[in-house]
This record gives structure tokens, sequence and C-alpha cells, in this order.
């Protein structure tokens, strides 16, 4: 997933990079505190892979909402909160946009980040 770019960003891009969540260090994640971004996958793709999470610089009393849109359609929404992650498995044939979600927007500290653990999408034979 990293190697598409976003057609569609909203609120503020995702940072590309390493991340820590639940104590274990990531070299591959999409993270924010406020953002909303869109990729074209034209069809041509079949599966999308995560795990949700919080980045440990999280407050110990805020959630962080993830979501995923497939062609407009919210298919997951998690709050998560520090410590805690989430895999996440969907079926991307014959979707030709996908959303990912990040929301914090209202916090005061921009240390409350949710991360896209390893995002991975499986492009089609």
């Amino acid at each position: 997933m990293n190697d598409l770019l976003p057609v569609a960003e909203e609120q503020g891009p995702y940072d590309r990079g390493p991340q820590k969540v639940n104590g274990q260090a990531y070299s591959t994640t999409l993270s924010s505190s406020c953002s909303v971004a869109t990729w074209q996958l034209d069809r041509q793709y079949t599966t999308f892979t995560t795990t949700l999470g919080a980045a440990d610089s999280t407050a110990s009393d805020t959630k962080i909402l993830l979501y995923v849109e497939l062609d407009g359609v919210r298919k997951i929404e998690r709050s998560m909160a520090v410590g805690s992650t989430l895999p996440v498995t969907l079926g991307l044939r014959g979707v030709f946009r996908i959303t990912l979600g990040s929301m914090s927007c209202n916090s005061r500290h921009q240390e409350n980040v949710g991360a896209w653990i390893d995002p991975v999408i499986t492009k089609a034979p």
C-alpha cells in the first residue's frame, strides 16, 4: 500500500514510516491523529490486510476511531485504545477505491495517533 499515492486526502496526510504500537516497533505503518485518505484501486486487487492500533504515544484516556470504506461503504470501524491491536483482512475484488480514516481530531494531544500496521493490498494475478 505504501507504493500507491492517495487520490484524495482530507484533514491532513498520513505519515509513512516507523511507529511503536503495543510495545512493539513497526517499520511500515500509515499513521495520523486526524486523516482520511482515499486510494484508487481500479478493481485490480484481491485483499487488504493490516493491523489497527493506537501508537504508544497516545494518552491512556483516549480512543482513536479507525475505519475502512470500500467504494463509499464502511466495512469496519473500531475505537482503538493504547495497548490494543486488531488484525483486519478485507476482500477487494471489484473494488474501485479504498478509504482509510483515523480520527482523534478533537484531541489536544498530537501524540494521539492511530496506526495502520503493515498495510498491504494484494494485486490480482
